[in-house]
C-alpha cells in the first residue's frame, strides 16, 4: 500500500524529521512505500541538521518556496492509497490541510500511533479509515 505521512514539523527542533524518519522506517518494514515529506524536503537539498541548534524552527527555511512545496506535496498524497498522520497533526496548518484534502479525495486516514507496531492486515485497515 501506498501511505502519504503527514505531522508537524515547524516549530519542532529539526522539523521533526526524525519522527518522521523512524515512522516511515516503521511502515516500510511492513511492505508499504512511504511518502515522507523530511525525504521529499531532502530530495529539494534541504537538511535541518545543516542548521545550528538554537534555529527558529517555526520559520520555513530560506529557499524553500511553500507554494512549490504544497503542489508537490498535495499531488503526491493525491497518489497515495491512504494518509497517516503523525500525533500533534491538529496543531500543524500544512498537516491539517493534508489530512482535510484525504477525507475530500476519500482516502483513508490513519493514526501512526494505532499502526505502530500492528502492521495492519487487510482486517485491520478499515478499522480505522475514515471516510
Amino acid at each position: 500500500m501506498k501511505l502519504y505521512l503527514t505531522g508537524k514539523m515547524r516549530g519542532l527542533k529539526h522539523y521533526n524529521f526524525p519522527v518522521f524518519d523512524a515512522a516511515a522506517e516503521e511502515l516500510r518494514g511492513y511492505g508499504h512505500e512511504v511518502i515522507n515529506p523530511a525525504d521529499l524536503d531532502r530530495s529539494r537539498g534541504f537538511n535541518p541538521e545543516d542548521l545550528p541548534d538554537d534555529y527558529d524552527w517555526n520559520e520555513l527555511p530560506d529557499g524553500m518556496d511553500l507554494n512549490e512545496v504544497i503542489l508537490e506535496d498535495i499531488g503526491l498524497l493525491l497518489t497515495c492509497d491512504a494518509t497517516v498522520v503523525l500525533d500533534g497533526w491538529q496543531e500543524s496548518r500544512g498537516a491539517a490541510a493534508e489530512f482535510y484534502t484525504s477525507i475530500w479525495a476519500g482516502k483513508p486516514v490513519f493514526t501512526y500511533e494505532y499502526l505502530s507496531g500492528v502492521g495492519f492486515g487487510e482486517a485491520d485497515f478499515h478499522i480505522e479509515a475514515r471516510t
